[in-house]
């Protein structure tokens, strides 16, 4: 668990390092696809979803072990989980392979707080929008801690 909070707040901290690097340079801002501040934080956030995964699913074991870091660092792909269970066979989520919709969650959930985390540092808005996915992450984390346990 600590090692996952640690590597959240690498994220914002590199986030918050390419803010600061953007705001001495706001004169001429290159291209989206150029731009090394904005790509930045999605480029750290890939070893942050291995990491994560892997962490999990060892934690996992097979079954055997805890469940909690997958809750913890995925809860868009546990609510999606828990959702499924809820509903029960022949539900609205039990039309074809559960695992190929838990994927996207599991592999762009971190690139996607990287990029938008991005596009705040461009817009400056970096606090409020780290902010705001801390937020949702931990309530989703809490709603499906809450509902699994």
């Amino acid at each position: 668990m600590i090692l996952i909070a640690l590597f959240l707040l690498y994220l914002i901290f590199v986030a918050y390092l390419m803010y600061v690097m953007a705001s001495n340079n706001r004169a001429a801002q290159p291209s989206l696809v150029k731009d090394r501040i904005f790509w930045a934080p999605v480029l750290s956030s890939i070893p942050i979803t291995i990491f994560c995964f892997f962490l999990s699913a060892g934690a996992a074991g097979v079954g055997h072990g805890s469940s909690m870091p997958f809750v913890i660092c995925f809860p868009y792909a546990t609510a999606i989980l828990s959702l499924a269970e809820r509903v029960g066979p022949g539900g609205p989520l039990d039309r074809g392979p559960i695992g190929l919709l838990l994927l996207f969650p599991l592999v762009f959930q971190y690139p996607l707080y990287g990029f938008l985390i991005g596009i705040a540092i461009r817009k400056g808005k970096f606090i409020r929008a780290a902010a705001v996915i801390v937020a949702t992450h931990l309530a989703l984390a809490g709603f499906v801690f809450y509902r699994l346990f």
